[in-house]
């Protein structure tokens, strides 16, 4: 196999890993219990596998393909992906997590692409390929999982894709955009329903949050 197939089957990997990671959504259809075990009890027990798997391969007891040469020595990408995946669902409504982990998903596939051509600069690429793609796929999800709210949808989608845009494609120390991209754009939807007035009455509920 050439450098270029290979490289071509790593970066294939890396996005199909990345879709993949959106099967957590069949949280939400399954029951409240499952053999007499409350579903929720999901979240923490595959993040325990994420958490052993990335020991494993850190240790040298379990390699991992399509790794890029920065993740060698720190956690993966597919960890702090998880690692979004496991609190978005636990902690925020689910109307903002899919939302946010379907359109982060998108955006940051698209955004890697156009980067990896070369003919775009770093701010037209995260703007075409993550801010729109963001917000495009953020507004019809928000409006169809909180139909009262469907006005509202497209300032929320329009404000959840400026931090998506800034921290795509960024490694921030210890932090990566897998983890960040999504739950910033969750955190300032919390942000808008919680202080704009009427917000939450249009269907976007916040289990913490109580307005009368």
């Amino acid at each position: 196999m050439s450098e270029v197939d290979h490289a071509l089957r790593e970066r294939l990997l890396r996005r199909g890993l990345k879709f993949a990671g959106l099967l957590i959504l069949v949280y939400y259809l399954l029951p409240k219990k499952i053999f007499g075990v409350p579903v929720y009890w999901s979240i923490p027990l595959g993040a325990a596998v994420v958490l052993v798997v990335e020991v494993a391969r850190l240790s040298g007891l379990l390699p991992i393909p399509a790794l890029r040469d920065y993740e060698r020595g720190r956690p993966a990408g597919y960890v702090y992906w998880g690692a979004s995946l496991a609190i978005l669902v636990a902690f925020f409504p689910e109307s903002f997590a899919v939302a946010a982990l379907v359109a982060s998903s998108v955006a940051d596939v698209l955004a890697g692409e156009l980067r990896r051509t070369g003919k775009l600069d770093p701010v037209r690429a995260r703007i075409l390929g993550a801010y729109w793609p963001f917000a495009l796929v953020a507004l019809p999800l928000l409006a169809a999982l909180s139909p009262e709210g469907a006005l509202f949808s497209a300032l929320l989608a329009l404000a959840g894709a400026v931090p998506a845009a800034l921290i795509e494609g960024r490694i921030m120390g210890a932090l990566d955009d897998d983890l960040l991209m999504p739950l910033l754009a969750a955190l300032v939807w919390v942000g808008l329903v919680s202080v704009l007035p009427g917000a939450v009455p249009l269907g976007f509920h916040l289990p913490w949050l109580s307005r009368g």
